[in-house]
């Protein structure tokens, strides 16, 4: 299955409005933020994906985690798409640690914060 993200950068305020009225949730690893955007529903969703310069100091080790993230979402979107069938979502995955993570754990985490993403829609419909 390939995932449908726009390549399109989205917009500061787009993205501001998000952290300040997004839904979020928080593990060991992992940020992950999201919000439905109003507009066309043609629009497929938006993914950002941040690893901290603060934190990585190594651009090779940043691509790195962006490509492990990725992956695992990927590995797990089909998880994420039976319950979260709405377009124009626009999800922001922040990793939080300084340290390199191995790609199991981050799958591992992965499947966590979708099973509390699917409890947290479930209580609000």
């Amino acid at each position: 299955m390939t995932i449908l993200f726009s390549k399109k950068k989205l917009s500061k305020k787009s993205i501001d409005d998000l952290y300040q009225n997004g839904y979020h949730l928080k593990t060991e690893h992992l940020t992950f933020k999201w919000k439905h955007e109003k507009g066309d529903a043609t629009n497929s969703s938006k993914l950002i994906i941040n690893v901290s310069k603060k934190k990585i100091k190594k651009a090779v080790d940043r691509n790195y985690i962006k490509r492990i993230i990725r992956e695992s979402y990927r590995i797990n979107q089909l998880i994420i798409n039976k319950f979260v069938t709405l377009p124009n979502q626009i999800i922001i995955i922040i990793y939080n640690k300084s340290s390199m993570p191995k790609f199991d754990e981050l799958n591992a985490e992965f499947v966590t914060l979708f099973n509390h993403i699917k409890k947290k829609l479930n209580e609000n419909h």
